[in-house]
């Protein structure tokens, strides 16, 4: 595609319709972008991308750029641009207004989205290696509960109220750094026990050989009955 782009951009103003943009390559829809609004910087939501190369189809002198694609998050799903349409419409609301209100509070601004680090801290070998003073009771004592493993934040403020700090300036300094977290292994459980009425009837579907239909009738909980093996509506 040569040529700047043409976008659609929802903007939280009381103003029908959207507003027309340039970026210089496709933006998916569901980006949040930060665009020049009047004279104030504002967030946008990208509605609808319209294809095409530049000149004919739009005068690119009479339109502005896109400051830049906020990062942090994902694109808005689609299924959540249509629910924003629909009540738009059917309240006959600013698409803006309403997009932006089911958006949270830190959303609608335009800077990008800094998840917080929720990982454990973790000693270093440099920290691990350089025990504090005896006398910097808080710094010592964090110290030697990191020696027993990981301590997310709010443990380590139970250890002392100065964690949040020492551990800002252990981190800049390389002496503790976060935990790589790994998912817990699957665990399956232990099948549960069926009568001799239910294992008859597993059995008899497991040597079913090709395509065969089988019913099973009954109200939840009731147990097995009516049902003998071998024939082809089990009953339970």
């Amino acid at each position: 595609m040569n040529g700047p782009v043409r976008i659609q951009v929802a903007v939280d103003v009381p103003l029908a319709g959207t507003f027309s943009y340039l970026t210089e390559s496709p933006v998916m829809p569901g980006s949040r972008v930060s665009v020049s609004f009047g004279n104030r910087r504002v967030c946008g939501v990208v509605v609808t991308p319209i294809p095409g190369e530049g000149v004919p189809e739009f005068d690119a002198a009479r339109l502005r750029s896109i400051d830049g694609v906020l990062d942090g998050l994902p694109p808005l799903p689609e299924e959540f641009l249509a629910l924003a349409r629909f009540a738009s419409d059917y309240y006959h609301h600013p698409l803006g207004q309403t997009l932006f209100t089911a958006l949270p509070t830190g959303l609608r601004e335009p800077r990008d989205v800094i998840r917080p680090d929720r990982r454990p801290f973790v000693l270093t070998d440099a920290g691990l290696s350089e025990a504090p003073p005896a006398r910097q009771r808080a710094r010592l004592a964090l110290w030697q509960a990191l020696q027993d493993g990981p301590l997310d934040l709010a443990a380590a403020k139970a250890v002392t109220p100065q964690a949040g700090k020492l551990l800002a300036d252990w981190l800049a300094e390389g002496k503790a750094g976060r935990a790589t977290l790994e998912p817990p292994p699957l665990r399956l459980g232990d099948a549960p026990a069926l009568n001799g009425e239910q294992q008859a009837a597993l059995d008899a579907l497991s040597a079913s050989e090709g395509f065969q239909p089988w019913l099973l009738h009954g109200v939840t909980g009731s147990g097995t009955a009516g049902w003998t093996p071998g024939t082809a509506t089990p009953t339970w």
